[in-house]
């Protein structure tokens, strides 16, 4: 996709003679290049790892071997999917680069977020074959594509079959047409398999006196959202949203509290690779990420017109722009994190960058 028409802009540098003041703007300049040189390291640095791994014996250094190999792999796809929507916020922050810079932008990450969630981040069992890795193909690839008539959604870029969407289509729909995967705002908790498992919670009885020592209640897996680490030390994760069936009631659970479990319910899981990059993936991203802030997608807001639904379909700026307000509007001052000022500072930054007074500068 680094040669298609939306990321050709992104593949080398910023000419710094015709666009000296972006380096003076932007404290984080990246392109497409400069990620390819640094997954070749990271690649070259696993395959040396894997090397020595494989000329060892299976005793309890390979295993921290194999361990380290898989930090690496997951930090390696973090830092590779920071660096790419790095470009993207950077032509967010710098409105000199013109309308169809910020567009291509806008699509290119629309493209990748949604070729990282289903191609490399989805549980193992969805992942498909290397060999028919083709975003050519329609999403779902069925052989019966190729001789029938395709939509490309004006979201996610996107090919799909009119015959085989749910409801099927029989005529072209008129004007921007979005496919079910962004209209749902697919992401990791659509995929995750413990969403919807039961689980059990031992509680203590609450009157010391008495002769029960607590009880046990069941609960069903809701959904799992974004959590944010609680210090730079530590990578951001996932927590699990837990309804006891008595009485309705809510608990966030931590993903060790989940799987443990399960474990102990006899429904193992297979573990989350690449947990901090699943965790930060938007996925098809018309929805609000993972629901972080409790906030209807875009399309079901009643408070939301259909114009500026579309534009946020559209425009992750725009999207941007009614997330860090609808946390305004929910949200005290003191209960915010650093991850939500940082995307109303980001803002605010783009805004006051593109006033008169700073542009005549």
């Amino acid at each position: 996709r680094c040669v298609s028409s939306p990321a050709e802009p992104f593949i080398y540098p910023v000419d710094p003679p015709t666009n000296a003041r972006y380096y003076e703007s932007i404290l984080k300049p990246i392109c497409l290049r400069d990620i390819g040189k640094t997954l070749q390291e990271a690649g070259k640095r696993l395959i040396e790892k894997s090397v020595s791994l494989a000329g060892q014996e299976d005793d309890a250094s390979s295993e921290s071997l194999r361990m380290e190999i898989q930090t690496d792999i997951d930090s390696s796809i973090a830092h590779f999917a920071r660096s790419v929507r790095l470009i993207s916020q950077n032509c967010g922050c710098y409105s000199n680069v013109g309308g169809s810079i910020i567009s291509s932008a806008e699509e290119m990450i629309r493209v990748f977020e949604r070729l990282l969630l289903d191609w490399v981040l989805a549980p193992a069992d969805s992942l498909p074959d290397l060999e028919s890795l083709d975003d050519d193909r329609c999403v779902d690839y069925h052989v019966s594509d190729e001789e029938a008539m395709v939509l490309l959604c004006d979201g996610c870029e996107g090919k799909y079959n009119m015959s085989r969407l749910d409801p099927p289509l029989y005529d072209v729909p008129k004007g921007d047409w979005y496919c079910p995967r962004c209209l749902s705002g697919r992401c990791w908790a659509h995929l995750d398999p413990r969403v919807g498992r039961e689980v059990t919670k031992w509680f203590p009885s609450v009157d010391k006196d008495s002769e029960k020592e607590g009880s046990i209640l069941k609960g069903t897996i809701k959904s799992c959202v974004y959590c944010a680490p609680e210090n730079m030390s530590r990578t951001s994760t996932l927590s699990y949203i837990i309804r006891y069936d008595v009485d309705g009631d809510e608990e966030t659970w931590s993903l060790d509290e989940v799987d443990t479990a399960l474990e102990k319910a006899g429904q193992s899981v297979p573990p989350i690779r690449c947990l901090e990059a699943v965790s930060e993936s938007p996925g098809y991203g018309i929805g609000t990420d993972h629901g972080l802030f409790g906030i209807l997608p875009v399309p079901l807001n009643p408070a939301i017109s259909e114009t500026a639904a579309q534009a946020a379909v559209s425009s992750s700026i725009f999207l941007e722009t009614i997330i860090g307000s609808a946390v305004l509007l929910i949200s005290r001052p003191e209960e915010m994190n650093a991850d939500e000022w940082l995307r109303l500072l980001v803002l605010f930054i783009m805004k006051v960058s593109q006033t008169d007074i700073l542009q005549s500068l």
